[in-house]
This record gives structure tokens, sequence and C-alpha cells, in this order.
């Protein structure tokens, strides 16, 4: 069994089935079916969540699990035993701007390790080198109202997710809520 605490979600890995639950374990909702054993679960947000298997690959759903779609690209043969992380560089196609080293991105990955591992880094300069990026990136779209609208339009969409526990219960707590379910839902 594996677990993943986002936000109000904690997500639990049975043999082939996530469940979660956003009210401390009064109810839960099981996703679609893994082809194999799930090792590992790793919720980005609410709705993200990637699913390891033995030897099936990696899996991932945008939807809580209800579905859920191949993502070991990029991971090598190891897929369903061993995950990294891989940064990819940020890319403008329509503009052919390449930027190898995005702070922001990095930013949110140290974030979100910093809270899962209770790091307490200290991570000012990485919001230093962010300023200055988002300062460059400013600066070309001053330049190039077509770029602006489009940079504009990405912004939209991307919020830095707050990595906060509001179940206020402990890791401990949340194995031992899950592992109940678990018990009085076996899986046939």
């Amino acid at each position: 069994m594996d677990l993943s605490l986002v936000g109000s979600h904690l997500f639990a890995a049975t043999h082939t089935v996530l469940y979660h639950t956003e009210n401390r374990g009064a109810t839960w909702t099981k996703t679609s079916p893994l082809p194999e054993s799930v090792t590992a679960v790793a919720a980005i947000d609410p709705q993200t969540v990637y699913a390891g298997t033995a030897t099936a690959g990696v899996y991932k759903s945008s939807d809580a699990g209800r579905t859920w779609l191949p993502a070991w690209e990029g991971l090598g043969l190891a897929a369903g035993q061993m995950v990294s992380i891989t940064a990819r560089a940020t890319y403008y196609p329509e503009f052919d701007i390449v930027i190898p080293h995005n702070p922001k991105t990095i930013r949110a990955v140290v974030r979100r390790l910093n809270h899962l591992l209770h790091l307490n880094l200290d991570i000012s300069d990485l919001d230093r080198q962010t300023g200055e990026f988002e300062a460059k990136l400013n600066f070309m779209a001053s330049q190039n109202p077509k770029f602006q609208a489009y940079v504009e339009e990405l912004e939209k969409d991307f919020t830095e997710v707050k990595y906060e526990e509001p179940l206020e219960i402990s890791p401990d707590e949340a194995v031992r809520l899950a592992e109940e379910f678990l018990k009085e839902n076996r899986e046939v």
C-alpha cells in the first residue's frame, strides 16, 4: 500500500486500484483499475495523480483516477520500478524561444519536495532567480506584443499550488485511516 496526501485529498493505493478521500476517511471514492499492481502513488494536486506499477510503467490521471494514460515516456526501461524527476526546458515553439533553466519551475519542484520531506530549506535564492527570470521574460514580452499575449494566456492557467495539510492529521493517522478502509473493503 502507498499513500499520497495533497491538499485535502488522501490517495491510498491498493493492489490495482486507488481510493481517495477528502473528508478524513468518512467516504472513499474508488478510481478506475490499473493494468497491474500499484507500487507507488504521487498526487500533484487533487486531480493529477501518478501511479507506478511493478512492470507496466507509470500511469497518469488528470481526473482523480477516473481515467489513466501511460506516462512513462523518458523514464527508461525501469519505469515501473524507479521514478525520477525530469525537468524539461521551457519552450515557446511559436516564437522559437528555448529557456533551458527556468527557476520558476525549479522553485515549484523544490517547494513541493521541501514540504513533502520537511526539509526546511531556504529557497530565497530561487525566489530571487525567479524574480530575475520574470523580469527578463516581461522585457521580452514588452518588445513583442504577440509574445506578450501568448505568455499572458499561459500565465492565466498557471497556478503555483500551495501545499498545506488541511486535514490536520499526521502521516501515521493517514496510514491508519487508509488501512482501516482497505481492511473493510478488501478487493476480490
